[in-house]
């Protein structure tokens, strides 16, 4: 398995997803698009991309506009966050 890599020395990756760790915890993460929310519950796809970050499953829910959390290049920095790659899936037997 792969060691942790500080964002401090290298960010996380912008192509596909990868584990992330900070204080709270362990999750998944990506860079992507993100969604602006407005008064009145509507949201639009803005064409700012950030780093897309879950810590569990129940942050996804409705109504959660915080989560999950949208963090650019120097929050991840700052919140000392660390990463690496997914690890490869199991090889089925033939």
């Amino acid at each position: 398995m792969s060691e942790w890599i500080s964002c401090k020395d290298s960010l996380a990756p912008k192509k596909g997803k990868f584990l992330f760790h900070y204080c709270y915890g362990i999750g998944l993460g990506n860079w992507d698009r993100i969604y602006h929310f407005q008064n009145g519950g509507h949201s639009f796809l803005s064409d700012e991309c950030k780093y897309i970050l879950v810590l569990w499953p129940s942050e996804l829910k409705e109504g959660c506009e915080n989560f999950p959390m949208q963090w650019n290049e120097n929050k991840m920095i700052e919140m000392e966050v660390s990463w690496m790659p997914l690890p490869k899936p199991p090889v089925k037997d033939e």
